[in-house]
């Protein structure tokens, strides 16, 4: 006898077209909003996703994977506050670029611009980047300080409603990013002990780690 399918994320039946999961994903996206993008729920919300089949599990491993800051000197004297602003955007973005590729119903190795900015702004600070990343770090800065003024208040005005053109995709995908998050995610399930739970934790974690190695 074959298994009962799994109830459909927060519904009572399950969404049998397109129309129906945008319209759960989008009651998502107005809940997290309204619960101040509560670390909880994204991270339930995710995991039910993936048991509706929306999200492999992949994704769900990027989503809780460590936060990747460029490894210099200068990512050591970051603020702890600092830090943990960098960390929340990192999530949330995260959160809503997972929410997206489930809607569209295939995943990217797309990075998101706050984790472009933990990456490359350490060596920014170094030496000049080359011209295609340096334009990324300068639009994803751009957008992330427009997108958090909650986190980032003190510099929004600064930056809201800035025309700066997208990165071409294969630029934030080779960077490689994405995949460095997951294998990191992945090893640190793999290292865990059995009386360990490791099946949908998430530490958002913020690591040192070369993009350039």
């Amino acid at each position: 006898m074959n298994a009962p399918r799994q109830q459909s994320l927060f519904t009572t039946s399950t969404p049998t077209n397109k129309q129906d999961y945008a319209q759960t994903l989008n009651s998502i996206r107005v809940m997290s909003q309204a619960l101040n993008n509560d670390p909880s729920f994204m991270l339930c919300c995710v995991v039910l996703l993936q048991q509706s089949d929306l999200l492999k599990a992949q994704q769900v491993h990027y989503f809780n994977g460590p936060v990747i800051f460029g490894k210099t000197d200068w990512s050591l004297t970051l603020p702890d506050s600092t830090v943990e602003r960098l960390k929340k955007a990192v999530r949330i973005e995260r959160f809503a670029q997972l929410l997206d590729e489930a809607e569209r119903g295939h995943s990217t190795l797309k990075c998101t611009p706050a984790e472009v900015v933990c990456a490359l702004q350490p060596y920014s600070l170094c030496a000049p980047l080359p011209h295609p990343y340096a334009d990324a770090l300068i639009w994803s800065f751009t957008r992330m300080v427009e997108w958090h003024p909650e986190l980032f208040g003190e510099m929004h005005s600064r930056f809201e409603n800035s025309s700066l053109r997208e990165p071409e995709p294969y630029v934030l995908q080779e960077l490689g990013i994405r995949r460095k998050v997951i294998a990191r995610a992945d090893k640190a399930r793999s290292k865990s002990t059995p009386s360990e739970p490791k099946s949908h934790e998430s530490t958002h974690t913020a690591e040192q780690f070369s993009l350039f190695d």
